[in-house]
């Protein structure tokens, strides 16, 4: 397919997005008629997995060798390509960010009844990289703090047949707690983040390449959102501003944030929402997007 576009077209741009194309680059000739960016949007490069460590690594590697510069969605994953010995010449800064509006309440599944009174919510894929077991520490030492805390809703959600066992070990966990889990995989879950009862947002991930669930917050209104300081969540989390941060895979630092964001006033959580607003909206996807098709095919500088 390659060779026929260079064929028919002669010049133009070419983009491959994510891990489906890690392998790809070796099967292209350096041509400095054709604009080629390789744009990773997750990486197991995150995580201990030393085979597809390997396999991402010759990838961005051929990549490299056909002349591609590679985009980078958020500071965390700049400094990762860095990390694996990409120039920083060759590294080109397309944030991450959301296109359209964020899924209606009324596409949400209906909340517990425990939860009309008030809650938490946090939900992603069911693995332990997104740090639940965490979550669930530290709602256990707010409580041996005394800490009132709002029930939380917790969707560790996968689109497999049954529960999985990381899932079952979740539900073993949340038994002693205010929480109801849900495992099944509903696209109307972000729906929840404009529920009237909705008290905060908790991302408490220990790898997160971008994390999507702070901007889907920010333009539903929802908040305070409380985070890791891992990742891409770093570039949109800031701690006092947008939201309130502790450090990953420390159950009594995300304790101290969640505290923190239950005691806020309205007036603090209101101004932190404008902020998370107008960051949201500095990071329109489409535009961002626009630009870089402008960059490639116009070697136009990118300015979003």
């Amino acid at each position: 397919m390659i060779k026929d576009l260079k064929r028919d077209y002669g010049s133009g741009a070419f983009v491959a997005i994510d891990r489906p194309f890690v392998g790809l680059g070796p099967h292209l000739s350096d041509d400095s008629l054709w604009n080629i960016v390789y744009l990773p949007r997750s990486s197991a490069l995150h995580h201990a997995d030393v085979e597809h460590t390997d396999w991402e690594s010759r990838g961005l590697i051929g990549w490299l060798r056909a002349g591609a510069t590679i985009g980078a969605i958020s500071t965390h994953m700049r400094e990762l390509l860095q990390d694996q010995a990409v120039p920083a010449d060759r590294i080109l800064d397309v944030p991450n960010g959301l296109t359209g509006a964020v899924v209606p309440l009324s596409a949400a599944p209906p909340i517990p009844p425990e939860a009309e009174n008030g809650f938490l919510l946090a939900f992603g894929r069911a693995a332990p990289y997104k740090g639940f077991d965490d979550l669930l520490d530290a709602l256990d030492h707010l409580r041996s703090r005394g800490v009132p805390v709002p029930h939380l809703v917790l969707a560790a959600v996968t689109d497999d047949g049954g529960p999985s066992a990381y899932q079952l070990h979740l539900r073993r966990r949340c038994s002693d707690l205010a929480v109801t889990l849900w495992t099944r995989f509903n696209r109307g879950i972000p729906g929840l983040l404009g529920h009237p009862a909705l008290g905060g947002v908790i991302v408490p991930s220990r790898v997160e390449p971008f994390g999507r669930i702070p901007l889907e917050a920010f333009i539903a209104g929802a908040g305070p959102v409380v985070a890791t300081t891992v990742g891409g969540l770093t570039d949109t989390v800031i701690d006092g501003v947008t939201g309130y941060t502790a450090a990953p895979r420390s159950p009594i630092a995300l304790a101290d944030a969640i505290q923190r964001a239950l005691n806020a006033d309205p007036q603090t959580i209101a101004l932190m929402g404008l902020e998370g607003r107008q960051l949201a909206a500095d990071r329109d996807y489409t535009r961002t997007i626009g630009a870089l098709v402008e960059h490639l095919l116009d070697r136009r500088p990118m300015t979003c």
